[in-house]
């Protein structure tokens, strides 16, 4: 009976990891990712994010998990449930009030741009020498499009370490794309669609942003 394989667990056989024990840094942005999971209708379930990277990975070590997301009681009410999810799976809560960009046709536009942070601490984490921002080895990055293609072009471009971005199509970026065509020894794309039922997912309704 045919079986299919997850595209880490065909990563693993073509040798793509340069570590057997990799040091592994997980970052999510929530502000990206969540349109990707309203396509889906489904939400990744937090525990198995690490889960399924140690088990395939034996002996390597997760060295933080950061959740970036916007803040906004009042258009988004029932968000406080998705972070206390993550939060009790172990992920540090990075969180920022969501600007709103403007009402059109009784709703409201908003925006929770935490791209800059995110940039800094990745950058804190591979370039930086401070016990605050432990180093690594492979950086699973949860919701990455088109406006990180400069920080993952420094980070594979002057160090030994690895990049798994998951994204979606269309959210991608031609620019990551490229980047892929370009370092794929360092740096891949993995479509969100095709680990949900690998890393675990429950159902939620949209109302939960």
């Amino acid at each position: 009976m045919y079986c299919k394989r997850s595209p880490l667990e065909v990563l693993k056989e073509r040798n793509w990891f340069k570590k057997k024990k990799p040091r592994i840094l997980i970052v999510i942005d929530y502000e990206n990712l969540r349109f990707l999971l309203d396509k889906l209708n489904v939400l990744i379930y937090p525990d198995k994010i690490g889960k399924s990277i140690l088990d395939l990975l034996s002996g390597s070590k997760i060295i933080r998990k950061s959740f970036y997301a916007g803040v906004f009681p009042e258009i988004f009410p029932k968000r406080q449930e998705v972070f206390d999810i993550f939060s009790s799976a172990g992920f540090k809560l990075m969180l920022k009030a969501v600007k709103i960009q403007g009402r059109k046709n009784g709703r409201t536009s908003v925006k929770g741009d935490l791209d800059v942070d995110i940039t800094v601490d990745v950058m804190m984490h591979t370039f930086g020498n401070d016990n605050e921002f432990p180093d690594y080895d492979l950086l699973l990055f949860f919701g990455g499009d088109g406006d990180y293609a400069r920080l993952f072009e420094r980070v594979v471009s002057k160090t030994s370490k690895q990049i798994l971005i998951f994204s979606g199509i269309g959210n991608f970026g031609l620019e990551n794309l490229r980047l892929v065509e370009a370092n794929g020894q360092a740096i891949q794309y993995i479509n969100i669609a095709e680990i949900v039922e690998y890393l675990g997912v429950y159902n939620y309704k949209r109302t939960i942003r």
